[in-house]
């Protein structure tokens, strides 16, 4: 793996020092440059958990992953810079009503003393560089904030505060990750019936102004935080996901994908 093409690829110049703002920085570039994308889970060609597959999936072929690929390739840049990390498993909370099980993954990198929570793969939102600190918040491109606080109980809490409503995200604690327990959670999340990833297309990345994000057949852009939606069309899909999310797929791809969006519009 030639992390020289990942810089090309996220559109940033190799930092020569870590820091707060580079970290920052590494994650928006890419998410703005490579999509969260749940396509091979629709089309069933199941998702590999192995680094250089997904190097080659996100980086060599210009495709976009969700959260067991994108933050296993944040964390590979991080390996290349040269900063502690680890990885882990964190339980999302939206639309819960018991204790839900592992279906994210993310990083705790380590900077000169200080942990902090790093994610390019969650694709509700966008939540900065938080430190791993109770009361640490940040504030996204749409104006929502993003509150982390530890629980006793479940450990560390992400909350996302958006129209006076504070909506918890996911939770998390730092227990050891391994590869096969990063398998094992990906499985479920890319083949069970339950999984959202297996039931509508999901396509979205952050831009300067806010985010672009395509659910089923509804297509959202948020720019200054204001919110324009779209219904898209089979002839309409393809296009889409060229010009907004840089998705070049083959016709078929497309034609399979756009089943899911007609399933959601009828």
């Amino acid at each position: 793996m030639d992390f020289a093409d990942y810089f090309n690829r996220i559109g940033l110049q190799r930092p020569q020092g870590v820091t707060r703002d580079t970290l920052a920085a590494l994650q928006f570039a890419q998410r703005a440059a490579i999509p969260f994308e749940n396509i091979d889970v629709l089309l069933g060609r199941g998702i590999s958990t192995e680094p250089a597959a997904i190097f080659t999936k996100l980086v060599t072929q210009r495709r976009g992953g969700y959260c067991f690929e994108q933050n296993q390739l944040l964390a590979g840049a991080l390996t290349e810079l040269g900063v502690a990390h680890r990885l882990v498993l964190a339980r999302v909370w939206l639309g819960a009503t018991e204790m839900p099980a592992h279906t994210h993954l993310a990083v705790v990198a380590e900077m000169a003393g200080q942990a902090w929570l790093l994610d390019a793969g969650f694709g509700g939102g966008y939540c900065p560089p938080l430190p791993l600190v109770t009361g640490s918040v940040a504030s996204d491109g749409e104006g929502a904030r993003y509150h982390l606080h530890h629980d006793p109980g479940i450990g560390w809490i992400l909350d996302r505060e958006a129209n006076g409503s504070l909506v918890r995200q996911y939770s998390f604690t730092l227990a050891e990750v391994f590869p096969a327990d990063i398998r094992l959670c990906n499985h479920w999340t890319s083949t069970h019936k339950a999984s959202r990833f297996t039931q509508l297309l999901v396509v979205n990345r952050v831009t300067a102004a806010g985010r672009l994000g395509l659910t089923g057949g509804d297509f959202v852009r948020v720019a200054d935080g204001r919110s324009t939606h779209a219904s898209i069309t089979r002839d309409r899909l393809g296009p889409l996901l060229a010009d907004e999310f840089g998705l070049e797929l083959d016709p078929a791809d497309t034609a399979a994908l756009a089943r899911f969006v007609e399933a959601v519009n009828a």
